[in-house]
């Protein structure tokens, strides 16, 4: 009878932890959801204080040190959740996003290497991997990759964007064009997008739609598009 008492208690303990750490990380998700990461990170700290193999917690911290540019602190996150769950590419996917961040092309590129063998129909590892390409001075290798990031997910607003740059280095002015419009087309307040166009535009002589263009990032509130307008426009 003991032995059962002391086990209903230890399961009732659990359960107890259990719900705190919860209760911490639905906090940190909220604040996550007001852009208030420092917060967010507290109660992702108390979660993981209380249940250290919470890889939700592990997951959501390292999301946040991102976006506070603590890239190191989400490395050792997606490090930690790694060795809870080592065939999830999602996570390899981003700890290769944060190395990338750091300047470790070596690591973020075995990184998202993993990520495609362990998912070939992740499109995000191949944004990512496009990414270090770039980096690394692999321009075309880059555009295959967004490439097959495009065919997987459409609707890749960034992928779109990050290609046309990649061909905007070479040279390659009406495709860049043809993928900033793109990218506009699914994101049509996507302020960083049509000076991005207007730039490939100005290089093509089409001041007129260029100058538009960079009016319109100025309409989305990105006030640096006044520099374009004063230096191309007037």
């Amino acid at each position: 009878m003991k032995k059962i008492i002391l086990v209903i208690v230890l399961i009732l303990s659990i359960n107890s932890y259990c719900q705190s750490a919860k209760a911490y990380f639905d906090i940190g998700m909220e604040k996550v959801e007001s852009d208030n990461y420092h917060e967010a990170i507290y109660n992702f700290d108390r979660a993981i204080e209380i249940y250290p193999d919470m890889g939700s917690s592990l997951l959501m911290r390292a999301f946040s040190k991102r976006q506070i540019k603590d890239y190191q602190g989400a490395v050792d996150d997606y490090t930690r959740a790694i060795d809870l769950n080592p065939s999830d590419a999602f996570i390899y996917c981003n700890r290769g996003g944060s190395k990338l961040e750091l300047k470790d092309f070596q690591g973020a590129m075995l990184d998202v290497n993993k990520a495609i063998k362990l998912d070939p129909k992740n499109a995000e590892a191949y944004f990512e991997r496009g990414k270090v390409k770039s980096k690394l001075g692999d321009i075309r290798g880059s555009i295959t990759d967004y490439t097959k990031a495009i065919i997987l997910n459409p609707k890749h607003r960034d992928a779109y964007t990050k290609r046309g740059s990649a061909k905007l280095d070479l040279k390659d002015f009406n495709g860049a064009v043809s993928d900033y419009s793109q990218a506009l087309s699914i994101d049509p307040n996507y302020a960083f997008g049509y000076i991005y166009r207007g730039i490939a535009k100005a290089v093509l002589k089409q001041k007129q739609s260029a100058c538009l263009d960079f009016s319109k990032a100025g309409e989305l509130g990105l006030v640096k598009a006044y520099d374009f307008i004063r230096d191309n426009c007037n």
